[in-house]
């Protein structure tokens, strides 16, 4: 018998890291506020992390929906692989030279670029999603505000999330 109502334990489990985060901001600041000496700046380290988690919790919240779309994602050795009903496909991440999201809210799709290749076209749903972002961090110069942006926005639009040379 769960004393949570799973509603507030789904939105909780969709949000959780940034819940972390403003538990280690917490912590900082008790740490902070009473201690003395060298210890208050472990407080004010973990206030920075913290902040930091809240950060990324936000970015992944906003794009988290229910996992009901078709196909699962896989990541492993930057090679991604997405299997689907309707066909898939993979790429290596080193041969990525762009890539976007597009759509509008519920139906968000990370497209990959690839020479020579069609665009692999992932829906945001699809199982593993969230590996796609883990992925995103050996991209430098990732434009993660156009992910928020995508994940807000009604209009079907693309957004440039990373593109080689930039």
């Amino acid at each position: 018998m769960s004393f949570i109502r799973p509603e507030l334990r789904d939105a909780m489990w969709r949000w959780r890291e940034s819940v972390q985060g403003g538990g280690v901001i917490a912590l900082g600041v008790w740490v902070f506020l009473s201690s003395r000496g060298w210890v208050v700046w472990l407080g004010l380290l973990l206030i920075i992390l913290g902040c930091a988690l809240v950060s990324a919790g936000i970015i992944r919240g906003r794009l988290r929906s229910f996992r009901n779309g078709p196909g699962v994602i896989e990541v492993v050795e930057r090679q991604l692989t997405y299997f689907s009903p309707i066909g898939g496909s993979a790429v290596s991440l080193d041969d990525v030279t762009k890539i976007e999201l597009q759509g509008s809210g519920v139906s968000i799709f990370w497209c990959f670029h690839v020479p020579g290749q069609a665009p692999l076209r992932i829906p945001a749903t699809a199982q593993g999603a969230e590996q796609l972002l883990d992925a995103l961090a050996s991209f430098s110069g990732v434009n993660y505000d156009n992910i928020v942006k995508a994940s807000q926005t009604s209009d079907h639009h693309l957004f440039l999330i990373w593109k080689k040379g930039d």
